[in-house]
């Protein structure tokens, strides 16, 4: 119940928007430190600013491109990475269906997602959803490292 009044409801992205949010609070707790002692580096500020960024495309993405479709049968629930554009056969056969709907239909497996979206349009959004995902980790990584390092650089008296 107290999540529910603290945190906005986001659909199917909530656990993965609450779980970015306890990130970001780690990390920008990591920076403040940095910023109060007065020994923060532009690199440090500049991958916090990066992860939070890509995090937030990876967001956008994820409510456009990632479906979680329910599999009563095996009391659980698949998620799946779609295109952005549907193909000529999604169209004529599903026009006023939702990704959902057509995916019950069809099906969760790579070969009918190519069936119904354009493959282009299924690896570009792969590939951008990987992109964000793994900017968000690699810069995170970097923010720490990047404090790490300062410290050490410096003189000892």
């Amino acid at each position: 119940m107290l999540p529910s009044i603290f945190f906005p409801p986001l659909g199917e992205l909530e656990p993965l928007a609450r779980l970015g949010a306890v990130a970001f609070a780690l990390l920008s707790m990591y920076v403040a430190f940095f910023l109060g002692s007065g020994k923060a580096t532009a690199r440090v500020v500049s991958a916090a600013v990066v992860a939070l960024l890509s995090f937030l495309t990876f967001l956008g993405l994820s409510s456009r491109l990632v479906r979680t479709v329910p599999v009563p049968s095996q009391n659980t629930s698949i998620s799946v990475s779609v295109g952005f554009r549907r193909s000529d056969f999604a169209k004529s056969n599903f026009p006023n269906s939702s990704d959902w709907d057509m995916l019950r239909y069809r099906g969760l497996s790579d070969e009918q997602i190519d069936k119904l979206w354009t493959p282009n349009s299924v690896m570009i959004g792969r590939l951008a959803l990987w992109t964000s995902c793994a900017g968000f980790i690699a810069a995170s990584v970097f923010a720490l490292c990047f404090g790490v390092l300062s410290q050490r650089e410096e003189p000892s008296p």
